[in-house]
Formats: C-alpha cells, sequence, structure tokens
C-alpha cells in the first residue's frame, strides 16, 4: 500500500501467513476452507478493514500454516461451443486442478489455495503487534514439563512430505487423540528423506543416546530419536 511500510509477508517468526476473507455473517475461517484471497500482512490487513467496502460489512482472518494449491477461478467456455459458461456475480467459476479436462477452457483470474493448520484470528491488532503466535502441532500439554513446542526448521516448510506428515498429528491433537504413529512416521521421513538435517547427538542428559551409541544396528533408530527434537518439546523428543 502506498506509503505504508511493514514486514513482508513470510516474516512471522512461526513462518505463518495471515490471510484475510470478506465475512458478512461473521463466519471464521474454517479448516480446508478453499480461497483466492492472497496472504497479508497484518499492517496492511487492518488498513484493508478502513478501506476495502466488502470487509466494511464483515470480515474473518485466520493465521494458516500450510496453503497448497487447489486450483483457480476464472471465467470458463464451453469447448464445443466456445460459449462462457454462467459463473457466479462477477461469471466467475472456480476449477480445481484435478478436473484437468475443464483447466484447459478456462480463463483463470485468481489462483485458490486449500487453508490448512488454521488458528482463527479476532484481533487484527494483536498479530500486527506480534504477540500472537499460533501453536504448532504438537501442544505443550504433551510434554511433562509444560515445555512450549519448538517451531519446525526450515526444511520442514518447503518439504511437502514433511507438511503433510505435520498436520496429521495437529489434527489428532485437536481431536484429542493420540499422535504417536504419527510421530514416528515423521522421525522416520526425517531420517530417511533428510539425513544431513538430523541433529547430532544429544548431550549426557539423554539417557538413550549413550545406549543408542553401543548398538550400531540401531543407527537407523538413533537417527529418528534425534529428529524428533525438531518437531517436539524435548521432554517429549528423548521418550523413544
Amino acid at each position: 500500500m502506498p506509503g505504508l511500510w511493514g514486514p513482508t509477508v513470510g516474516s512471522r517468526r512461526d513462518e505463518r501467513t495471515l490471510f484475510l476473507v470478506a465475512s458478512p455473517g461473521g463466519e471464521p475461517i474454517r479448516e480446508g476452507k478453499v480461497t483466492s484471497a492472497p496472504p497479508v500482512h497484518a499492517a496492511c490487513a487492518q488498513l484493508s478493514l478502513e478501506h476495502c467496502p466488502p470487509l466494511r460489512k464483515g470480515w474473518a482472518a485466520a493465521l494458516v500454516g500450510y496453503a497448497p494449491t487447489w486450483g483457480v477461478t476464472g471465467r470458463l467456455y464451453d469447448s464445443h461451443t466456445l460459449a462462457e459458461l454462467p459463473g457466479d456475480e462477477r461469471g466467475l467459476l472456480h476449477v480445481p486442478f484435478a478436473q484437468r479436462d475443464l483447466l484447459r477452457w478456462i480463463l483463470a483470474v485468481h489462483l485458490i489455495v486449500t487453508l490448512e493448520y488454521v488458528h482463527p484470528v479476532a484481533d487484527l491488532a494483536v498479530v500486527a503487534a506480534g504477540a500472537m503466535t499460533a501453536r504448532f502441532p504438537f501442544d505443550s500439554g504433551d510434554d511433562p514439563t509444560g515445555a512450549t513446542p519448538p517451531v519446525p526448521a526450515p526444511f520442514m516448510f518447503t518439504c511437502t512430505g514433511c507438511w503433510h506428515l505435520l498436520i496429521l498429528p495437529a489434527k489428532k491433537v485437536r481431536a484429542d487423540a493420540g499422535c504417536f504413529d504419527q510421530q514416528i512416521d515423521l522421525s522416520r521421513h526425517i531420517a530417511t528423506e533428510h539425513p544431513d538435517e538430523v541433529p547430532p547427538p544429544h548431550g549426557n542428559d539423554c539417557p538413550l543416546c549413550p545406549e543408542y551409541a553401543e548398538l550400531p544396528d540401531c543407527a537407523d533408530t538413533w537417527a529418528e530419536h534425534r529428529a524428533r527434537v525438531l518437531f517436539l518439546p524435548k521432554g517429549v523428543a528423548r521418550l523413544l
């Protein structure tokens, strides 16, 4: 926005992005929502509430951890007659990337993404002040010491496999269900697909590292043990 200098999208420490959409009825942004709204930093979001007519009628915002592409919205044409097909009030239709036969006949206007690992935001001023940091998949309640889960390592944000495996336990935790299998799957994925990112052996305060060091046949398991600290609180990571 002219005259405004602020943080760029993606500059949050927790690597989440803020999404803001019109919501006249006050409906919050929910997990799995598809939208053509782009991510925005909090300062611009606050100004948008003042200057964007649709947002004045009601809005919803959320910090989003993962936003994979879903499809496009645009003007769709009949493949036989080349006539434009009816759409919404703007004449636009949504077409998912899975429908490749239709993608050939749409004049795309916006990219559509799916919002995953959603943390609703009620006060944009709090986000702008940097006081709101959404938690990652494992709640501190999983750690007997009450420690805060770490922000996942940067490489995990660029690996689709890592993100999918992070989302699965997040959903388990939200459903108040155990996520033991998901923890194993993620640590195994990191040890196998990102061996150079596995942390070195823990210090003397880890009771398991010395045991793994004496068992050459358990090198893979030891790597998985060390990888757990990348996404779990210390007290939980060193249990296995």
